[in-house]
């Protein structure tokens, strides 16, 4: 998998709306989800349980994410069931039970590749696998958002309120992903300004030791130089 592409594992919860496929072991289905329809592949190894389910059903699903960051293609491949239902009034998506993450957008465009987007998208993603917010963040490289004045352009969709609450970030700059990050999930907050501020001041302090460490050697080697 070339620079371009990431993978991660995410859960999906959705309806069951059936198969897509009509071969006689499906390998594809639709579920309708908190961000829309979504077609899916089903690994082999679930495809014998697909004819189980039924339209309506709400289904939980472990599944593999394979996104181009240069398309923002993404494939998804269901890899195991985590909770099925089987009932048709089951809850509605928008129930509080439904995990609904923060959608990231990341612009794509030509424009935003220029000044680095695909960079900007991978440290994202390196910030969430490294907090484990993999439930509360979905980070999504997209087509042109034609903002291409403000890029790199970024879109961050809160669904935690009734109303989802959109917030731009434009020219936006590698070093600023940290903060902005921070900003909107502050449970990482603490811990991430202390790692930082310890990292900087052992970076400092070994900085420090080295200069001292090559001063005193410099001065030892001209004082046997005089002798």
């Amino acid at each position: 998998m070339g620079n371009h592409k990431q993978k991660r594992v995410r859960s999906l919860t959705g309806k069951f709306l059936g198969c897509v496929d009509d071969r006689s072991t499906p390998r594809y289905i639709k579920l309708a989800t908190a961000s829309g329809e979504q077609t899916v592949k089903v690994a082999k190894s679930l495809r014998s349980q697909i004819h189980n389910w039924q339209p309506g059903s709400r289904l939980n699903f472990l599944c593999q994410e394979r996104i181009d960051l240069l398309t923002g293609k993404c494939k998804i491949k269901v890899k195991q069931p985590v909770l099925t239902s089987v009932s048709s009034n089951a809850q509605e998506l928008s129930s509080p039970t439904a995990i609904t993450p923060t959608e990231i957008r990341v612009c794509q465009g030509s424009s935003c590749q220029r000044r680095g987007s695909a960079g900007i998208c991978q440290a994202m993603q390196a910030y969430v696998d490294r907090h484990d917010l993999a439930n509360r963040v979905e980070i999504k490289p997209v087509k042109c958002l034609h903002q291409c004045k403000a890029a790199p352009h970024a879109i961050f969709t809160s669904s935690d309120a009734e109303t989802p609450q959109k917030t731009h970030y434009r020219q936006l700059q590698h070093h600023q992903i940290t903060a902005i990050l921070t900003k909107h999930f502050p449970v990482t907050l603490a811990a991430t300004s202390i790692g930082d501020n310890l990292l900087e001041l052992m970076s400092n302090y070994l900085k420090e030791r080295i200069i001292f460490i090559i001063s005193k050697s410099e001065r030892l080697e001209h004082r046997s130089c005089k002798i």
